[in-house]
């Protein structure tokens, strides 16, 4: 049982219970993500995506970590701490536009942390911009 997507109508769960997920490309992300994983990792990519003025994404984990990609000059303020890992946005945003979206992360794990990578400046692929990641291990 991989995953599952339970939404209402400004809140989207995802729910891995054994094994992650991915979730990328172009997609309309709601006021609030919930993503859950039990036993497994999730990559949620929101490089790609249509953001609403101020997205919420919750982080649950048990074991497994997850890795956040955001559009370049998107601020992201993240909260939130992991027993046996490590709760990180190194990758700031140089410049940030007036009227830009904002993303308010909150992390909660067990043994696995969260990482949020910073989308390419400019870079124009299929199912958004490129990731780029600093150095500093999660």
């Amino acid at each position: 049982m991989p995953w599952f997507r339970m939404h209402s109508e400004s809140t989207v769960r995802h729910l891995a219970l054994l094994g992650g997920f991915r979730r990328s490309g172009r997609w309309a992300v709601p006021e609030h993500l919930v993503v859950v994983a039990a036993v497994g990792g999730a990559d949620v990519d929101l490089a790609g995506s249509v953001l609403p003025p101020l997205v919420t994404v919750t982080k649950v984990s048990l074991v497994g970590g997850t890795r956040l990609t955001v559009p370049a000059g998107v601020p992201v303020e993240v909260h939130g701490f992991s027993v046996f890992g490590r709760v990180d946005d190194s990758a700031a945003p140089r410049d940030v536009p007036a009227g830009a979206p904002r993303i308010l992360v909150r992390s909660y794990g067990l043994a696995g942390g969260l990482r949020v990578v910073r989308a390419a400046d400019g870079v124009d692929v299929p199912g958004g911009p490129a990731p780029t990641t600093d150095d500093r291990p999660v």
